[in-house]
Formats: structure tokens, C-alpha cells, sequence
């Protein structure tokens, strides 16, 4: 029988069925400016929305899942509010 209170995926252990399917669903990174360039705000890190892990603006925000805590990510701007 499964226990459907208890599940662990690698490293990382998740309490409940639902915990799993909430970082399964992709969330927007929260975007950060630090500075100017040219008069221009410059948005060059972002957080992962779930534990605030760090992105450096480059390959990391390629990068599908946290590798923090696995909460997957989606990085498209294009439906940006």
C-alpha cells in the first residue's frame, strides 16, 4: 500500500500528495532590479517564488526547477502583466 502522506524524490522530501503537485505546477521567478544602466533599470537577478533562492541573470534562468527546493519555474515573459 502507498503512503500517501510521505513521498521523497531524491534529495528532497515532500509531506503530501498535494505539496508534490504545487511545485510540479511552474511559477513565475520574482524579478529584482539593482541598479541603472544608461538611465535604465537593470533586472538582472530573480528569487524563486517558493524558498528565495538566488538566479544570476544568464543560464541560471534557463533552468526549469529550483535546484533548491524543485519548485518548478516558468520563465517567460511574454504574458508578464
Amino acid at each position: 500500500m502507498i503512503d500517501h502522506h510521505f513521498y521523497r524524490a531524491g534529495d528532497l522530501d515532500f509531506g503530501s500528495l498535494d505539496e508534490l503537485v504545487e511545485k510540479a505546477t511552474a511559477k513565475k521567478p520574482i524579478y529584482q532590479a539593482d541598479g541603472y544602466v544608461d538611465g535604465e533599470l537593470v533586472c538582472d537577478m530573480a528569487l524563486c517564488p517558493n524558498c528565495n533562492n538566488e538566479f544570476e541573470y544568464g543560464w541560471e534562468w534557463a533552468v526549469p526547477y529550483c535546484p533548491q527546493c524543485g519548485q518548478a519555474l516558468d520563465w517567460d515573459w511574454g504574458d508578464e502583466e
